[in-house]
C-alpha cells in the first residue's frame, strides 16, 4: 500500500464531499489512460494544450499525471490538506483513474472513500506538514507515513 498526498486549488470542489479526488489540467479534455503509457506522448499533449509553459513544467505534469493514473492503485491512502479549513482529510482510493467528461472541471478522477475528515493541523509534527505540503499535487507521501497512518 502507497501513500499519496493531493492538493487542491479549487475549493468549490470539495473532494469530501463529492467522493473522489482530481487533478485539473482541464485543457486536455480526454481520458488519458493511453497517453500515459508513453511519457513523451503525454508530455508533447500537455504542451500542445498548455504552449505558454515551460519544458520543466510539463514534465514534471507529465510524472503527476502518471503517478495519478498508473502508479496509485485502489488501496492505496490518499492525504488531502485541506488549505481554507486548516485541517487534514484521510482516504482510502476504491476505484481506477476515470474521465468525468461531463464535469465543467477537474475531469480526471479517482474515486475515494474518506476514511478521517477534518482532523486538526496541530495534530501533525511540522515536518510531516512540510512534506504533505509539497508544491506538486500529487504526490507520494514516503517520510512520515508512521505519524499519518493513526489516522487514517
Amino acid at each position: 500500500m502507497n501513500w499519496w498526498g493531493i492538493h487542491n486549488n479549487r475549493p468549490e470542489i470539495d473532494f469530501v464531499d463529492e467522493g473522489f479526488v482530481a487533478l485539473g489540467w482541464d485543457a486536455i479534455d480526454r481520458d488519458v489512460t493511453d497517453l500515459v503509457k508513453d511519457r513523451d506522448v503525454l508530455k508533447a499533449e500537455l504542451h500542445a494544450a498548455y504552449p505558454r509553459k515551460n519544458s520543466r513544467a510539463v514534465a514534471a505534469w507529465a510524472g503527476i499525471f502518471i503517478r495519478f493514473v498508473i502508479d496509485a492503485q485502489p488501496g492505496d491512502v490518499v492525504v488531502h490538506p485541506h488549505k481554507e479549513e486548516k485541517t487534514v482529510n484521510f482516504g482510502r482510493i476504491a476505484g481506477p483513474y476515470e474521465y468525468a467528461a461531463d464535469a465543467a472541471t477537474r475531469r480526471h478522477r479517482r474515486a475515494v472513500t474518506w476514511l478521517n475528515t477534518g482532523v486538526p493541523r496541530d495534530a501533525f509534527t511540522q515536518k510531516a506538514l512540510w512534506e504533505i505540503g509539497s508544491t506538486l499535487t500529487f504526490f507520494a507521501i514516503r517520510n512520515h507515513v508512521g505519524e499519518l497512518e493513526k489516522f487514517a
